[in-house]
């Protein structure tokens, strides 16, 4: 029999653990996933030709970050501005 705090071992590519608070404390709840982990970069540089993550049926350990395109804005000699897509060069 398991009690609260108890550590659960599971065969598998990866064990989630989210701790759930109840009425008898706090209660672990493993969810074991039968797919390979994602170890494909996580933080992306923008383009404009676009990227494919291999993502698709992999359990990811972080979040993916995908960069902003810089954008810059100046005035110009006709009093308005000029806006500058992917930084000035």
């Amino acid at each position: 029999m398991m009690i609260p705090g108890d550590t659960v071992v599971l065969d598998g590519e990866l064990d989630l653990i989210n701790e759930i608070e109840g009425e008898f404390g706090v209660v672990t709840k493993v969810t074991e996933y039968d797919a390979p982990t994602y170890t494909g970069e996580t933080v992306v540089d923008p383009d404009f030709v676009g990227k494919v993550l291999q993502t698709a049926g992999k359990v990811l350990t972080q979040n993916v970050t995908i960069k902003p395109i810089e954008v810059q804005t100046v005035s110009n000699l006709s009093g308005g501005n000029t806006v500058y897509i992917g930084g000035i060069i």
